[in-house]
């Protein structure tokens, strides 16, 4: 039983991780193409 709640427990917290680093990116790739179309 406590396996089963450790496993969701790291599956929610590498989901939790996948998701700040997929937002990371696009908050990068978006100060990018903002400044790009300033210097445009």
């Amino acid at each position: 039983m406590p396996w089963t709640v450790d496993l969701g427990f790291n599956s929610v917290f590498t989901s939790g991780q996948i998701f700040m680093y997929f937002a990371k990116c696009v908050l990068i790739c978006f100060s990018i193409v903002s400044l790009k179309l300033i210097v445009i």
